[in-house]
């Protein structure tokens, strides 16, 4: 059985018309939404991989030194970007976990899994919300 296989698959237009109804705004042009890519139990399967990654390799980024810390956890994979020194750099390697859904979302997209070579985790721990952005962090 293809762990892949998309469930309950929508039309593009359809997709979109989701999206635009809980939107003040018109989707872009050109926008592609594919929904129920991962089954719930390939979600849950995700969600456990993440919470069991090791507490030292989650970083509480702090944008600018004049700003506070945010309020998230992230873990970047194959390269981290810094808004305040305007930089990317190589991190770790994407975890067997991540490859696996990078190959599923890739082919569900038409794309190739090896144009993936980034992914940010980010945990928001309660009470935190998500506030107004901030470049960098």
């Amino acid at each position: 059985m293809d762990k892949c296989i998309t469930y309950g698959q929508s039309t593009n237009e359809e997709a979109v018309a989701i999206i635009e109804a809980k939107l003040p705004i018109s989707a872009p042009e050109g926008l592609r939404v594919l929904l129920n890519v991962l089954s719930p139990q390939r979600e849950l399967d995700l969600i456990n991989a993440i919470e069991q990654l090791p507490g030292d390799l989650w970083t509480h980024p702090q944008p600018h030194p004049t700003l506070p810390p945010a309020k998230r956890h992230s873990i970047a994979f194959g390269w981290h970007y810094s808004g305040y020194t305007r930089r990317l750099a190589r991190t770790l390697p994407l975890p067997a976990f991540l490859i696996d859904i990078r190959e599923c979302c890739a082919r569900a997209g038409g794309f190739a899994p090896e144009l993936f070579t980034q992914a940010t985790i980010a945990r928001y721990d309660p009470p935190a919300g998500i506030g107004h952005p901030v470049a960098g962090g």
